[in-house]
């Protein structure tokens, strides 16, 4: 109950707050020059050149809420908030103080005629019924393009612009070197090596994004581009272009790298200017060969595939999987197969191998049970008598004498591989693999053999299967 008193009490404190007299609030909006808030812009704007909005709202002293600002909007052109809510300021408005708040933003028209601001008040707290409502004047521009200013795309309004280039060399997997002129003269582009041109463009008083890309000369193999903009803390400085043109060997002799001009308008003396860029020419020895067609491997192929395509087989696939499900001959099929594959697992020596190495991994080397896995996979699998140290330590270990150590499971597991790789592999017909000679049967007319296994604690040999034959 006290916590609702509490919050209703500072609801109504709230209340009481916004509904002070509308003298007690006020909002401003104005325009402004980027490079001095106290200078303001010319009359006539041309296509892209930013100026500074920056929009106050003034209340009571004893309001702490931050107003919350509209989504301005502007037909033409784009707003957008670039610096941060300023700390709060205060100001003397008859007999009372009042607090402020300032945001500043980027105002920046792309289209020619009178553009209009849409907003023409501000709700300071959006959310509330009582919230006050204030007005601000107008505030609209006039934008139009200067005497042969061309095209729009290409046009570039600027205080100061300023143009640079630099070259780098490129070959292979190593780092990029950066190139004077006296080495870019000597130097002798070979297959394999490429030449990077990088222009910069440093412009004033506009976006980065804004300043028009350079159309790139035939001989260009490759380009790029990139912008960016400059922003010192809490004040607009311009943007940066940046071009990558690239260059190879496309023939033997010389690759001229031609003059670059860059027209743009200066926004203070309202003329055009142009900023000029050397051409250079490049020395080539051969001409790159042409690589043979990457051959896609068949997931790239399939990741290739249309949507349509992928839908198509999706459908295919279910109209099989219900053939398959509801024949009863595949269903005998399937169930031959599968059992097939079972048989296949149960018999293959790969799979038993896999299997042993996993058993040795999981079980570790002092279960019985991976001993007699071992035992079972060497007599059936392999032939010879040589065993890995490991192998041979491991037997006198579960055999032999009581203080010998067991070996790690993985340098036993590294052995059992080193073994399959030197011993002869069982041979097998195309159904099935040969028999083995029984343990004790006389199968090829030979004596009887006697496999015996005996505890070699109690022998001096450490091996672990004993063959003793019997006449």
């Amino acid at each position: 109950m006290l916590k609702k008193i509490i919050i209703l009490s500072c609801l109504c404190t709230f209340s009481a707050f916004v509904s002070a007299s509308n003298e007690d609030w006020q909002a401003n909006v104005s325009l402004s020059s980027v490079r001095d808030p106290h200078i303001a812009p010319p009359k006539t704007l041309v296509p892209k050149q930013s100026v500074q909005m920056t929009a106050t709202v003034w209340m009571p002293e004893k309001v702490n809420w931050f107003p919350q600002f509209p989504d301005w909007d502007m037909p033409g052109a784009t707003i957008v908030s670039m610096f941060m809510l300023s700390p709060s300021i205060e100001r003397s408005h008859g007999s009372f103080t009042q607090r402020g708040a300032t945001q500043n933003y980027l105002l920046t028209p792309l289209s020619e005629g009178a553009l209009r601001l849409n907003q023409t008040s501000v709700t300071v707290y959006p959310e509330q019924k009582s919230s006050p409502i204030l007005a601000f004047a107008p505030i609209s521009v006039d934008v139009a393009m200067p005497p042969g200013a061309g095209d729009i795309a290409q046009f570039l309004p600027a205080t100061d612009v300023k143009v640079t280039q630099s070259f780098y060399l490129l070959a292979g997997d190593k780092q990029e070197q950066e190139l004077d002129a006296d080495a870019l003269k000597g130097l002798t582009l070979k297959s394999g090596q490429l030449i990077e041109r990088r222009i910069l463009i440093e412009a004033q008083g506009i976006q980065g994004k804004l300043i028009p890309t350079i159309p790139p000369e035939s001989q260009v193999a490759e380009h790029q581009s990139e912008a960016t903009d400059i922003i010192n803390y809490d004040e607009f400085i311009g943007g940066t272009r940046t071009e990558h043109w690239y260059y190879s060997a496309q023939h033997a002799g010389t690759i001229p790298l031609k003059a670059v001009n860059i027209r743009w308008y200066d926004t203070d003396t309202s003329e055009f200017r142009t900023s000029k860029l050397d051409g250079v020419i490049l020395k080539s020895a051969v001409a790159n060969t042409v690589k043979p067609a990457i051959q896609l491997t068949l997931m790239e192929k399939l990741a290739l595939l249309p949507d349509k395509t992928w839908r198509w087989i999706c459908f295919a696939v279910a109209i099989v999987g219900v053939v398959v499900i509801f024949h009863r001959r595949m269903r005998q099929l399937l169930r031959k197969a599968g059992q097939a594959s079972v048989q296949w697992i149960k018999t293959s020596p790969k799979i038993q191998f896999l299997w042993l190495c996993l058993h040795l991994m999981v079980v570790g080397v002092k279960n019985s049970q991976s001993r007699r896995h071992y035992q079972y996979w060497r007599l059936k699998y392999l032939t010879g008598k040589a065993q890995h140290a490991a192998l041979a330590q491991w037997s006198d270990a579960a055999y032999g004498a009581s203080d010998i150590r067991y070996p790690g499971r993985f340098r036993v597991i590294r052995g059992i591989i080193r073994q399959r790789a030197t011993m002869k592999t069982a041979r097998f017909t195309f159904w099935h693999p040969c028999a083995l000679p029984p343990l004790n049967g006389g199968i090829f007319g030979e004596a009887d053999k006697t496999v015996v296994i005996t505890n070699s604690r109690q022998s001096s040999s450490p091996s672990v299967l004993q063959t003793q034959e019997m006449l």
